[in-house]
C-alpha cells in the first residue's frame, strides 16, 4: 500500500512507523490539500491516509486488486509485518473499485494489544461499532493464549453485485431496510 501510494502521489510520504508525529499529520494534510483531496486541518492522520487511498488506489482498482501491507495506523489489530517497521499483515482484495475480502494476521501479543487499543481511544479512532472501547474480554481471551491466526471477511453482498453486475447494493440484500 505504501510504495503504491508513493507511486501515484508522486512524492515521498513520511515513513509508517511514524505516521503517530504532527509533521506527519501536516504533510498528508498538505498532499490531500494539494490534490483536490477534501479535508480538514483536524483530521486524523488515519482518516487522511483513507482518502489518499481511497482517491488514488481504490478508485482505480477494477480488475482484481490485493492491496497489502497497510499503515499500523490504519490497521491496529493486526500484526506488524517483520521486515517494515510501522507496516502490518494486512490484505483487502479489491475487484471494479469495492473491497471483496479484507484478511490479517490477527495480532496475539497481548501487551501490544492493549497498548493498540488505548492509542485508538486516546486518537479517538473508531473504524466500527465494535472498536468503541478497549474491550477487555479479547484481551484477557489473549492472555490465555491465541495461536497463530489469520482472520478475514468477505462481503458476499458486494460479489453479488458483482456477479449480477449491479451498481446498487439494496438490489442484493435480502432483507433491506427501507426508511420512510
Amino acid at each position: 500500500m505504501w510504495q503504491a501510494l508513493e507511486d501515484n502521489i508522486g512524492i515521498k510520504l513520511p515513513d509508517p512507523d511514524t505516521l503517530h508525529s504532527d509533521e506527519s499529520n501536516r504533510v498528508l494534510f498538505n498532499v490531500c490539500t494539494k490534490c483536490g483531496i477534501e479535508s480538514h486541518p483536524s483530521s486524523s492522520n488515519t482518516e487522511l491516509l483513507k482518502k489518499l487511498s481511497e482517491h488514488f488506489l481504490q478508485n482505480n482498482f477494477i480488475q482484481p486488486t490485493f492491496l497489502c501491507e497497510h499503515p499500523e495506523k490504519v490497521s491496529p489489530l493486526a500484526k506488524l509485518h517483520p521486515g517494515t517497521p510501522g507496516l502490518t499483515e494486512r490484505f483487502e482484495l479489491f475487484v471494479k473499485k469495492m473491497k471483496i475480502v479484507d484478511c490479517c494476521t490477527i495480532l496475539n501479543d497481548p501487551l501490544e494489544l492493549r497498548r493498540r487499543y488505548e492509542i485508538l481511544m486516546q486518537d479517538k479512532v473508531v473504524w466500527d461499532d465494535e472498536t468503541q472501547q478497549i474491550d477487555e474480554a479479547v484481551i484477557k481471551a489473549v492472555e490465555y493464549g491465541l495461536p497463530p491466526t489469520v482472520g478475514g471477511g468477505i462481503s458476499i453482498d458486494r460479489l453479488a453485485m458483482i456477479l449480477t453486475n449491479t451498481s446498487n447494493i439494496q438490489d442484493v440484500i435480502c432483507f433491506p431496510v427501507i426508511k420512510s
